[in-house]
């Protein structure tokens, strides 16, 4: 097995040769556990929603691009308001049951109340989602999630922290027929571009409800940030769907809860899954 020396950013080369090794070993926990080590060492995110709903995994590899607007946002440790639109790109690969590993990259454009814009390339989102217990007849579906912001080129506009922001959570849900309740709490931590080398610990908190009949999925969440010395509450509520698997075509409306929270948000998405399974298991 190859050895990684790096300890902020291994080589494509090593992750590669980790990752085939694992594979080789047919060993599905140890590749979970190695992914998870290496991913963190790159990884992690900033943002209220995981790409993927904590539940099994219906598809082996889906791609989304999306468009995406909201209404009077606060970036974190600033004070004025902002309106946002987005262009994105996202990739989840679920390589086997236990692990899913995710990518995002967007363009932004952000627009103050006195007309002024800026605009650029948001940060480099890296995820990955580890379910250690697959056992059709455990009570509960257990999973942690491990995310990390990456800086892409210089933030002259405040698009984001200019940071790499990392955060952390554990999920736990339950699913009765096609409805399926999920259960979120975590940190995200936050590094200040206002002050050098200094950083804010933001409590993560999330609750959701989702049905999934064969034609539609559909999901209620309630959560966000909860508020700290240095940063607000960010609380919203929202609605999303989907179509199944394979054609991945959906949207979803937020309404802001609390006053650093966007007003409202929509975005909608169009996309495509390959190896498509039901949601009643991987």
């Amino acid at each position: 097995m190859a050895q990684c020396r790096g300890i902020l950013m291994p080589s494509s080369t090593c992750r590669f040769s980790l990752f085939s090794a694992a594979r080789a070993s047919r060993a599905p926990r140890a590749l979970a556990l190695l992914a998870l080590s290496l991913w963190a060492r790159t990884a992690v995110a900033q943002g209220l929603e995981w790409p993927q709903p904590a539940g099994p995994a219906t598809e082996a590899l889906a791609l989304r691009a999306s468009v995406g607007w909201s209404a009077n946002l606060i970036p974190a440790f600033r004070a004025a308001q902002r309106d946002r639109s987005s262009l994105a790109l996202s990739a989840v690969w679920t390589p086997q049951p236990l692990l899913s590993l995710w990518a995002t990259g967007a363009a932004l454009q952000e627009t103050a109340p006195t007309g002024q814009r800026w605009r650029g390339l948001d940060a480099l989102r890296l995820g990955t989602r580890v379910r250690p217990i697959r056992q059709p007849q455990a009570p509960l579906d257990v999973s942690v999630a491990w995310r990390a912001t990456l800086p892409v080129g210089f933030d002259a506009g405040a698009l984001g922290t200019d940071e790499t922001d990392i955060a952390f959570v554990g999920e736990v849900g339950r699913a009765f027929g096609p409805l399926r309740f999920d259960g979120t709490a975590g940190l995200a931590i936050l590094g200040n571009p206002l002050r050098f080398a200094n950083q804010d610990d933001v409590p993560l908190v999330r609750l959701s409800a989702q049905w999934d009949p064969d034609w539609l999925s559909t999901r209620l969440s309630v959560g966000g940030q909860v508020h700290t010395p240095r940063n607000p509450d960010r609380l919203d509520a929202s609605l999303s769907v989907e179509t199944p698997c394979p054609l991945l075509a959906g949207a979803r409306a937020s309404a802001g809860l609390s006053p650093a929270a966007p007003d409202w948000s929509v975005h909608a998405w169009f996309g495509w899954a390959w190896s498509c399974q039901p949601s009643s298991g991987d």
